[in-house]
């Protein structure tokens, strides 16, 4: 339903939200989020690698931010290749 209003109400205040640049962002770097806070929120038997939790948000974002700038773009830029 979610997706529906945003697609139907492209004017709306949430679709407003999700187009500001901080949130998109934050969309483009999600799978780095993903992949790397297992590194430094621990949750499994190994625990984190820091145990700050302001340090390590700090942390996996830092290191979520380089990979999309200096990795994942670069291959993102490969699919337009590939069309």
């Amino acid at each position: 339903l979610l997706l529906l209003t945003i697609m139907e109400r492209q004017a709306s205040l949430l679709t407003r939200l999700l187009e500001f640049p901080p949130i998109a962002y934050l969309g483009k770097i999600s799978y780095g989020v993903y992949l790397y806070h297992v590194l430094f929120i621990g949750t499994g038997p190994a625990g984190a690698l820091v145990k700050s939790v302001p340090l390590s948000i700090v942390l996996f974002m830092g290191l979520s931010i380089a990979s999309y700038e200096l990795y994942e773009k670069s291959i993102l830029r490969l699919k337009e290749h590939f069309h």
